[in-house]
């Protein structure tokens, strides 16, 4: 038997996990849980994981459903073990792209080492690690028990019984394989007829070749004898045209060497005028120059002298100009100075009238003719020190007039400030109590009674709300999942019978009575709801009251706190204003006194800081004024000695002699530019004569080369007579290949193919014929053999399922015997219409005669067998198995499960889903799924 083991499995952003692993222990699993709880998605995980599909659904699997709302991907990571070893499948579900499939080996130092990448992969290797035997219908039909099977086996009709029988035996696919056997043999019959009309309706195809073979075989004959004499005129043709050739290239080659040579005189006579020009230019030149020498080396010698000669006249001509600009520049410094000095004058003159004016008002000032700045000085300190001697006086004055002034005004707002808040406190205590302030302190406690009694209800209330709130959490959380109920209820019936979201089948299931009880539920639970909200309602108000209540109470507490401190501090005011009062008086005296002392300080400060004032202003005045006066003079000293320094030097420089240097200078150098450019003319005349001397003699050397060329090509020429009679021979052959070309062009491109294309159509025909006579034999041979497929593959469903439930019965007998040893069964017979025959202690009995327990236990046994003889596998997976079955028929199912191992292997692994607690008890693991009110998934295992 083989061996599957599910180790665990972990759902990230599936349905409603977020990321959650759940382990699984050999034996039996049970996994509980309410409706809507996720339990169906955990199976429909282990199927997706394992083999790429989902199984317990009656329709094709949306992947995107398997996501998590607001997430782009979802991803099952599967843990498994086979007799090959431990193995990871993850599967990755994507809203956007390709899903992924990939499969891990886990080694034995737990490390993944990857296996397949690709989905196709991943799919084969899984189905080879059950060596072929357990693929994705095996898996789905026998291995994976639905939701009600148990009850359908159980209670069922005998046709309803065979009907789920023959879909876990995977009947259908033999009755498939009959009807498409069936299909098969009237096609080859309907192509088999149509064959045979074809092939009928062709002519005689091989008299047709025959004839097109001969035709092409004579034109091919006519065609090599017409290239044959091609060739050969050709050949003639072109021993002929290579004559012509080389006769013609002669020619050639002597027209060009008697053209060359006719170019090269032409150019030796217009290099002789040329140079004939250019030596008249050049003793033109040279009697410009009152010279007969037409040696060039002279002429360069020449230009060499006269260029030292023009250095020299340059470099003087450039010292004269230098001083020249000296003695320009002299002159304007001096005017320059010159104004700038009488500026000065002037201004030495407006600073003396000032200076004048200023001694007159210093000496009327401190009564001293002898006006000096020192004398100034010392009248200044004086003055000063006078002045300062008075401002720290009336300083003092000040301050204690201020002194006592703020002690007045500071006494006087005291004294106001207490009379207002006495009053004002009176006033206050009599509009918010309208009571005497002797009577506050009972006031108070009266308050202080009320709050306590305020605080005590208030908890009460408290209390009660939370009491209420608790309630109504309860309630809320039971309409939402009737909600939930209801609504799957009703989506289920309007889409066959499938729930929307865990996708398992509910057929079989009374939708509406369970709608009716769920319904009634709701009416409970709302009307309660009704009741605590009004309860609640009530408590909330009667708690704003008492805070309202508690607040008003709180407040007048806490003002008349405030007032009776007040009012103590009021006793402690009265006795301050009399002080007050006394002391003000006392400082009016005082100040009276000091106002009369201040009055003759301040006009004797004014004189003296009006005196001051006019001595630092004369002081300054005085001062700048001297300072202006000793800058004048010294800048007037320094203009007189650069200006005398300028006229000595202007009177060192001779300025006519300097122009008259310079005028001389420069037609010097006028006649030597003059002289070198006019010899600087003449080379270029003596070069381009040997130029055009060198060029003369090469080209008198080339054409005498080139006549000699000349005569060698007329010795081999032919004459005129033979070449003309070798040009009409070229034309006539000419003419002969034409002729022959245009006849194999026609034969080639037109005659031939033409043949060709005919024998080419009757060649197909025959091959056409041929391919279809064979084809129609092969038909003859797939009507007789498939006809015997078909006569064995008709009854070959019928011997499959007997064999098979052969074996059911057989698996079921054992297992019936090992968890009802006691009741003494002999054999269980399953028939091919689902009829159920039950042998007990020898005697057949009637299946309706067994009690519930009984059948309840041939149920389990009889799924488990087909299980068992579909494939070896020791893993089974049982979904809702209680569906449609009495609280009595599901404890019969649970004691039944406990007593016996339905895997035939101690070490086998059942997964059974269930929303019935009561299996934990035989669970070798239980996992309970619980669901907080945020919607997170939590495993409880046990």
């Amino acid at each position: 038997m083989k061996t599957l083991k599910i180790n665990s499995l972990r759902l990230k952003s599936i349905r409603c996990y977020n990321d959650d692993i759940l382990k699984f222990d050999s034996g039996k699993n049970i996994i509980t849980g309410a409706n809507g709880s996720g339990k169906s998605t955990i199976i429909n995980s282990i199927g997706l994981a394992l083999f790429g599909q989902n199984y317990l659904t009656n329709f094709d699997l949306n992947y995107n459903d398997f996501i998590t709302n607001g997430k782009d991907k979802g991803r099952i990571i599967l843990d498994f073990s086979t007799d090959k070893g431990n193995f990871q499948s993850e599967f990755l579900i994507q809203r956007k792209g390709s899903n992924k499939w990939v499969l891990y080996e886990i080694l034995e130092d737990e490390k993944r080492k990857e296996v397949t990448k690709l989905v196709s992969e991943t799919k084969n290797y899984v189905l080879n690690l059950f060596d072929g035997m357990l693929d994705a219908t095996t898996f789905k039909n026998a291995i994976c028990s639905p939701q009600g099977q148990i009850s359908k086996i159980m209670d069922a009709t005998d046709s309803e019984r065979a009907g789920e029988i023959y879909k876990v035996l995977n009947v259908e696919k033999y009755k498939d394989v009959a009807n498409l056997t069936r299909k098969l043999l009237r096609l080859i019959d309907e192509k088999q007829e149509k064959t045979t009309s074809y092939l009928e309706g062709l002519g005689d195809v091989d008299a047709g070749v025959s004839q097109f073979e001969n035709k092409l075989k004579e034109e091919e004959k006519s065609l090599k004898s017409l290239t044959i004499n091609l060739q050969e005129n050709l050949k003639n043709h072109e021993g002929l045209a290579t004559n012509l050739i080389a006769i013609q290239s002669k020619i050639t080659k002597k027209n060009e060497l008697s053209t060359q040579i006719r170019s090269i005189q032409e150019q030796i006579e217009d290099s002789k005028k040329v140079k004939t020009q250019a030596q008249k230019s050049l003793k033109d030149k040279f009697a410009g120059l009152n010279q007969t020498n037409l040696n060039e080396i002279e002429v360069k010698r020449d230009i060499t002298k006269l260029n030292s000669e023009k250095k020299i006249i340059d470099a003087e001509l450039i010292n004269v100009i230098e001083k020249e600009k000296e003695f320009k520049l002299l002159t304007e410094n001096s005017k320059r100075l010159e104004s700038r000095f009488n500026e000065l004058k002037t201004d030495q003159r407006s600073v003396t009238t000032k200076l004048n004016k200023l001694k007159s008002d210093i000496s009327s000032l401190i009564d001293s003719k002898d006006v000096t700045l020192e004398n100034l000085q010392n009248f200044t300190k004086a003055e000063s020190d006078f002045l300062n001697t008075k401002i720290k006086e009336e300083k003092e004055y000040i301050q204690s007039i201020q002194s006592k002034s703020e002690s007045k005004t500071k006494k006087l707002t005291q004294k106001e400030g207490l009379e207002n808040k006495i009053a004002k406190s009176e006033n206050e205590f009599k509009r918010e109590f309208d009571l005497d302030p002797s009577n506050t302190d009972t006031e108070i406690q009266n308050k202080e009674k009320l709050l306590k009694e305020i605080d005590k209800k208030t908890e009460e209330v408290n209390l009660s709300l939370e009491e209420i709130s608790i309630k109504r959490g309860e309630l809320n959380n039971k309409i939402k999942q009737t909600n939930d109920v209801l609504k799957l209820l009703k989506h289920t019936h309007e889409t066959e019978k499938t729930c929307p979201t865990c996708r398992q089948s509910l057929q079989g299931v009374d939708l509406k009575s369970l709608t009716n009880i769920h319904q009634k539920e709701l009416e409970s639970a709302n009307k309660a709801i009704k009741d605590i909200l009004t309860s609640e309602n009530k408590l909330k108000l009667e708690y704003r009251k008492l805070e309202e209540q508690q607040k008003k109470i709180s407040k007048e507490h806490l003002k008349l706190q405030n007032f009776a401190k007040i009012f103590m501090e009021l006793r402690e005011d009265n006795t301050r204003i009399t002080e007050l009062t006394e002391s003000i008086s006392i400082i009016d005296d005082e100040l009276s006194k000091l106002n009369n002392e201040h009055q003759s300080i301040q006009t004797l400060l004014e004189d003296s800081m009006r005196k001051v004032d006019l001595a630092k202003g004369y002081s300054k005045d005085l001062q700048n004024s001297l300072k202006e006066d000793n800058k004048l003079t010294k800048d007037l000293k320094m203009i007189e000695e650069e200006l005398s320094e300028n006229s000595k030097k202007i009177a060192q420089i001779d300025f006519n002699r300097l122009q008259k240097e310079k005028a001389q200078l420069e037609t010097k150098q006028e006649k030597l530019t003059s002289s070198i450019d006019k010899l600087q003319e003449l080379l270029p005349l003596f070069v381009r004569i040997q130029t055009l001397t060198a060029s003369i003699d090469s080209n008198q050397a080339i054409i005498l080369n080139k006549r000699m060329n000349l005569d060698e090509i007329l010795k081999e020429l032919p004459s005129d007579s033979e070449i003309e009679k070798l040009i009409l021979e070229e034309r006539e052959l000419d003419n002969t290949i034409s002729g022959l070309k245009e006849r194999i062009k026609i034969l080639s491109n037109e005659i031939l193919p033409e043949l060709k294309a005919n024998l080419n159509s009757y060649l197909e025909l025959r091959k056409d014929r041929d391919d279809k006579e064979s084809l129609r034999q092969r038909y003859i041979l797939a009507q007789k053999e498939f006809s015997e497929v078909y006569r064995i593959m008709d009854i070959l469903p019928e011997k499959i399922v007997s064999a098979a439930l052969a074996r059911v019965s057989n698996n079921a007998t054992k297992i019936i015997q090992k968890l009802m040893p006691e009741k003494g069964f002999n054999q269980i017979q399953l028939s091919p219409n689902g009829q159920l025959i039950v042998v007990r202690q020898g005697e057949e009995i009637r299946y309706n005669q067994i009690s519930g327990g009984e059948k309840t236990a041939l149920a389990i046994a009889l799924r488990a067998a087909l299980s068992q003889s579909v494939v070896q596998v020791n893993f089974m997976i049982l979904d809702e198995p209680t569906q449609h079955l009495d609280k009595n028929r599901v404890e019969e199912l649970i004691e039944i499960m406990d007593k016996g191992d339905l895997l035939g292997n101690k070490n086998g692994q059942l997964i059974l889903v269930t929303h019935v607690d009561e299996f934990t008890r035989i669970a070798d693991q239980s996992i309970k799924i619980e669901v907080a009110n945020s919607g997170k998934r939590t495993f409880v295992t046990s």
